[in-house]
């Protein structure tokens, strides 16, 4: 999804896919950096979505893993038809 970071929603820890989706944005992480970022999702009716939110970076020190503090108000999902890929 352009212009926006993977997350895995489930954990909020920052994955290899995310860390492409970084690199190819041009971002290095920083702590605060505010971001959009996405998972892979379905309807009810199983149609593919993206589900999005905005949110920041934060160094998680204890597991020395970045992680997304994720505006839950924020969240919204979009369909996949809907984004240039």
């Amino acid at each position: 999804m352009n212009g926006a970071v993977y997350l895995y929603f489930g954990d909020a820890k920052l994955t290899t896919c995310s860390f492409d989706d970084l690199r190819e944005l041009g971002i290095i992480p920083k702590e605060g950096i505010r971001l959009i970022f996405y998972d892979l999702d379905a309807d009810k009716e199983g149609h593919p979505m993206y589900m999005c939110a905005e949110g920041v970076l934060h160094f998680e020190r204890e597991s020395a893993s970045w992680r997304a503090v994720v505006e839950e108000e924020s969240l919204r999902w979009v369909p996949r038809s809907e984004v240039a890929q």
